[in-house]
């Protein structure tokens, strides 16, 4: 059985032994489908890739589709990128496309033949239509010249050198420029053989290869060669070059062969349908197959060993690797010569994964943990198990091992040689239930590492309560700043011990147990460590960092990828080996020299949502503050966290998220920005590329603005200045006005004392009196003197007062009326009516109505024969107070008649001075006074009297 097992391992590793390590890009990761047909990098190092959903390109992290509605069809190959930075391919449809500022557009063709290969030459776009070969002009894509050639035999295109070679069957066309076309004939065994054919190149040759027949032709200088391959083909569907190395793609792998020598060559991805491949300016080749994605080989000297079962630990003694596995098994190389070709040396029943495994050479032994702790002899063979769930076990000397394990750290020994150890063994409790050969030196804990110290002979044991250091006269609990130190695991070289915290941070002990922090830079997330000689090495998320003891440099080993875990690496003659899921990764260790540092790469400029040309950003105005920069950062490194720094001007460095690709910087004031980015890997960094933003003030911000403020405030100073003086001309005038106003009121009102106080009035009072003193009726003399004396007074009171009451001025005219009403006989009487509650409420001008009352006795009843009645009606009619002053006299018509038949006629100057004084009282007045006279009629139309009526608002005196 063990033979079969072992013919299996052999003839598998034989088998498989040949494939590079790859990592798989497909749809799970961007990809936007899975069927690859060309591959391409262009002048910035950006992937352009055709699938089957179409052209996209590919910054190692972020595919972007280009996609318009002017497609016919999407799938294609034949990408190329022009000199003004156009990436061009031509869809199997025969519709050529290409992308321009980001925009995928379709070149404007007659009647596309189907796929046929363009190519640009100098100055010029070359493409065939039905029977003719087009010429454009590259710049303008405008039609330069046509030539007509036969297409329906032409089965083969390729741009070498500067010419564009089309394979007709019959011919191959060299084509150099517009007017150099030249015709070469093919001879007849290559027309037999090479009908359906690729071409290609190698170094200064033209390569023909018949995608039917296992040959191959080189054309140099007129002369065609034909050659056989040595491996069977089924079928070639593309070629390619690089690196001085011929790649055909075929349905069943890749294939890579000297042409100078067929018989070297060499098979790869036979499970694979490849169709294309091409290695970029880092060296890493990227094959495209159909169906299946891309395959990303990193390098061809890195490959994978697979092995039958999952190893877990690997270890290199005795000139041979012995490896443990998942599921309780250990193998071994069946010798020096095979290192591997494994054949099984243990095989376990627990299925249990082989965590910890050691060689023992000097005792040769194996030492090793599943479900539980055994020793076997270096055939397999188990001589001591124990039910021990131990996490680890390193050897202190000859004699004794140190182990931690859930429930208890301490020692076990594995000869019976003297140790200095020996006391310390004795005097701690010999665990009994598990082997008299085990000493329990630290209880109750969850020991999960140990470490030996040689310099001061100290055992470290990592436990879940902390970090415990055990030597020959103390055993001590190690404490950072009084805390204690939580460590996954402990590892030991020279003088110090290496933890790895639980945080994954690293920190070194030395032999008095001084703990430090260890600086490795940007490799902060630390999972696993592990020394080999004088390097440490550090297993992080996405990487294996190889960090030298000596000296603190880092240099990248290998790049990890999430569906093949690495658990252990070992230094094996010139190369690294690596533990994974998939099997054993060999690593060239003397090709570790690539520069991977990530490529900024910028993509856009959008100033308010819309792109602008870089040239433009420097002369942006105010409104144009909303900046978003789109870019790519380019690295093909797997897995790799590309990091991003930027600042603004001379700020701090600040790192941009590495699932991003753009930088938004939104409602910047004015001024002038310089955005600098840079790229970091390995503790160095790229030159910093800059992007320059100049946003101008605002119109509000410039010198125009403030001259035009000046002059404009000018301006308002100077009108409200004017104002101002207009205001206080106006406020003068005004006050002249009132001035004036108050000078003509005080006139008005001298006339009217004066018409009130006329020397007709004074001369029959007077003699009124008179003839009551000579009829000796002392009684009415002194009656009438009274009022006499009580008028004079009121009039002189009134005269004082702009207004006065309806009460004080009815009081006046029952004065005037009582004096005037002694100079007629028993026919004169007179009658006021007047709403008691008007009396104290409305005030009224002073010295208004008496005038009219006198007129209407003057003028109107003293002339008049019989009774004589004179009515006063004072009544409030809406917003004014109505004053009717009616009188039954003779009428203005008679008056006037009279008063020409008088040699002295008397002048009515109160009247004319009451006009106006109404008139000056009205003045700026909205509502106004108003005087009426009326004249009263019988019905047989003869003058009765008059009528005065004097309207006066109520609110005069307040609006």
């Amino acid at each position: 059985m063990r033979k079969i097992v072992f013919l299996f391992v052999l003839i598998s590793f034989q088998f498989f032994g040949q494939n590079p390590h790859y990592f798989t890009i497909d749809k799970t990761k961007g990809l936007p489908s899975n069927t690859i047909y060309d591959i391409y990098q262009d002048k910035n190092d950006m992937l352009w890739i055709a699938t089957n959903e179409g052209i996209c390109s590919f910054d190692g992290k972020k595919f972007t589709t280009f996609s318009s509605t002017v497609q016919v069809s999407k799938a294609g190959s034949n990408i190329v990128e022009d000199v003004y930075g156009r990436i061009w391919y031509c869809s199997f449809d025969g519709y050529i496309y290409y992308i321009e500022n980001g925009v995928l557009k379709s070149l404007r063709q007659q009647k596309p033949l189907g796929y046929q290969k363009f190519a640009i030459i100098k100055d010029c776009f070359v493409y065939l239509e039905e029977n003719k070969l087009i010429f454009l002009d590259l710049k303008t894509l405008k039609p330069i010249k046509t030539i007509a050639l036969a297409t329906e035999k032409t089965t083969a295109m390729h741009t070498f050198k500067g010419f564009y070679y089309l394979y007709a069957t019959d011919f191959l066309y060299e084509i150099s420029s517009v007017n150099d076309v030249k015709k070469i004939e093919v001879p007849e065994k290559i027309k037999k053989n090479f009908g359906v054919s690729i071409i290609s190149n190698t170094n200064d040759k033209l390569l023909f290869v018949s995608k039917y027949s296992n040959k191959y032709c080189l054309y140099v200088d007129g002369v065609f060669k034909e050659y056989d391959f040595k491996s069977t083909i089924n079928f070639i569907q593309n070629t390619s070059y690089s690196s001085n190395t011929n790649w055909i793609a075929t349905t069943k792998g890749i294939i890579q062969f000297d042409t100078d020598n067929p018989t070297n060559y060499q098979r790869y991805f036979d499970d694979f349908n490849i169709s294309t491949l091409l290695k970029d300016k880092e060296g890493n080749h990227w094959i495209g197959t159909l169906g299946h994605g891309l395959l990303l080989v990193p390098n061809f000297k890195t490959y994978l060993i697979p092995t039958t079962d999952t190893p877990s630990k690997l270890v290199y003694a005795n000139k041979k690797l012995v490896f443990s596995t998942q599921n309780d098994k250990i193998y071994s190389s069946v010798d020096e010569k095979n290192p591997f070709v494994f054949r099984p040396l243990y095989e376990g029943k627990s299925n249990h994964t082989i965590e910890q495994f050691y060689v023992d050479t000097i005792h040769q032994k194996m030492l090793f943990t599943s479900n539980t702790f055994k020793i076997t002899d270096l055939k397999g063979t188990v001589l001591k198990e124990v039910v021990l769930a131990s996490k680890e076990f390193i050897p202190i000397d000859n004699t004794y091992y140190g182990y931690a394990s859930s429930g208890a750290c301490g020692l076990f020994k594995v000869s019976d040689e003297r140790s200095s150890w020996d006391l310390i063994f004795a005097s701690n409790e010999i665990s009994t239930n598990l082997d008299n050969r085990f000493s329990v030196l630290i209880q109750n804990v969850r020991g999960k590492s140990v470490a030996y110290n040689t310099i001061n002979k100290t055992i470290y044991f990592a436990t879940n309560t902390g970090l415990f250091a055990v030597n020959a006269t103390k055993k001590e609990n190690i404490l950072w700043d009084k805390k204690t130190i939580n460590l996954t695991k402990v590892i030991s070289f020279k003088n110090s011990i290496y933890g790895l915290t639980t945080n994954n941070k690293l920190i070194s002990i030395d032999e008095n147990n001084h703990v430090k922090t260890v600086n490795i830079g940007e490799h902060e997330d630390i999972q696993k460590i592990k020394v080999i000689g004088s390097s440490l090495f550090l297993f992080t998320s996405n990487s294996i960092i190889n960090y030298n003891l000596n000296n603190h440099s880092t240099k990248k080993i290998f790049n990890l990828n999430a569906d093949n875990e690495v658990s252990d690496i070992i230094k094996f003659k010139n190369s690294y080996l690596l533990v994974s899921t998939k099997g054993l990764i060999r690593v060239d260790a003397n090709d570790l020299h690539k520069n991977c540092m990530p490529k900024f790469l910028l993509q856009h400029v959008l100033v308010n949502g819309k792109k602008v040309s870089t040239k433009k950003l420097n002369n942006l105005n105010s409104t144009e503050n909303s900046i978003e920069i789109q870019y790519s950062v380019i690295s093909f490194v797997p897995n790799l966290q590309n990091i991003l720094y930027y600042k603004i001007n001379n700020g701090k460095w600040q790192v941009l998220d590495d699932e991003s690709r753009s930088l938004k910087l939104s409602s910047l004031a004015s001024g002038n920005y310089t955005i600098s980015f840079k790229t970091a890997f390995n503790n160095t960094f790229s030159p910093i590329q800059t992007i320059t933003i100049t946003i101008e003030k605002p119109f509000t911000e410039s010198a125009w603005f403030y001259g035009l403020v000046t002059l404009l405030l000018l301006l308002l100073v100077h009108f409200f200045y004017r104002y101002q003086i207009q205001k206080i001309k106006r406020r003068n005038q005004l006050l002249l006005d009132k001035i004036e106003l108050e000078k003509s009121l005080n006139q008005s009102t001298l006339k009217a004392i004066k018409s009130q106080m006329n020397p007709h009035f004074f001369y029959n009072a007077l003699n009124t009196i008179q003839s009551y003193i000579l009829a000796n009726d002392k009684k009415q003399a002194v009656n009438y003197l009274s009022k006499f004396s009580s008028l004079t007074r009121t009039i002189l009171e009134m005269s004082e007062k702009e207004t006065v009451t309806v009460a004080e001025e009815i009081k006046t005219l029952s004065f005037y009326l009582d004096i005037e009403k002694a100079r007629f006989n028993d026919d004169f009487e007179y009658e006021i009516i007047i709403n008691e509650a008007t009396l104290e409420q409305i005030k009224i001008p002073s010295l208004l109505i008496q005038p009219y009352v006198e007129n209407a006795i003057k003028h109107g009843l003293l002339h008049k024969n019989g009774a004589k009645k004179l009515t006063i009606v004072f009544e409030e009619n809406g917003n004014y107070l109505d004053i009717s002053i009616i009188d039954n006299g003779i009428g203005r018509t008679k008056s006037e008649e009279l008063k020409l038949l008088r040699k002295n006629p008397h002048q009515s100057f109160a009247t004319e001075a009451m006009q106006q004084k109404i008139d000056l009282l009205n003045k700026h007045k909205i509502n106004k006074i108003s005087i009426e006279i009326i004249d009263n009629y019988s019905t047989q139309k003869t003058p009765k009297g008059t009528t005065v009526l004097i309207k006066i608002p109520l609110d005069f005196y307040y609006s």
